[in-house]
């Protein structure tokens, strides 16, 4: 295995792990998808060299974090909200 296949494995396996972030609902729906255009791309940047791949990893990895965040306070925004009543033991 050359360093430039092991840099690309290696990245894609920590994307990999990251997708874990997303609602299941986007990681199951479109996971794979992500994944495979992911490595496709390290694939491209890693043969422009190291620095290329590893800058293209942490601009995905900030994608993805936002894209998570997003997804998250939609789904928590979008559900319907419990009025919480008065407790009996506060006076």
């Amino acid at each position: 295995m050359t360093a430039r296949t092991r840099l690309v494995a290696f990245a894609v396996h920590v994307y990999s792990a990251a997708l874990i972030t997303l609602p299941r609902h986007i990681r199951d729906r479109y996971g794979d998808a992500m994944r495979d255009t992911f490595a496709e791309q390290c694939r491209d940047a890693s043969a422009r060299g190291t620095l290329s791949a590893l800058a293209m990893l942490a601009r995905e990895l900030m994608d993805l974090a936002a894209a998570s965040a997003r997804e998250r306070w939609r789904s928590h925004s979008r559900s319907p909200r419990v009025p919480q009543s008065p407790s009996p033991l506060v006076p």
